[in-house]
């Protein structure tokens, strides 16, 4: 399964973009099968979202709850 890497560009400056655009950094995300994205603040910050309502969603089907250490 290949993943996505996600990355704001909020500093207004497009340097996770540039970054991303990196050869020694495209090659090292590929070999871990991710797929870089440089996106806004909002639209990342709406993906994370999205996930975490999917991952709150099955883990309230699945009466899973989070245990406290003590």
């Amino acid at each position: 399964m290949r993943q996505r890497c996600w990355a704001s560009n909020s500093n207004g400056r497009g340097a996770a973009r540039r970054y991303q655009a990196a050869p020694h950094l495209r090659e090292r995300l590929a070999a871990t099968g991710a797929i870089p994205v440089g996106n806004s603040a909002e639209t990342f910050a709406r993906q994370i979202k999205t996930r975490v309502d999917i991952y709150v969603t099955v883990a309230r089907d699945a009466n899973i709850r989070a245990e406290q250490e003590r």
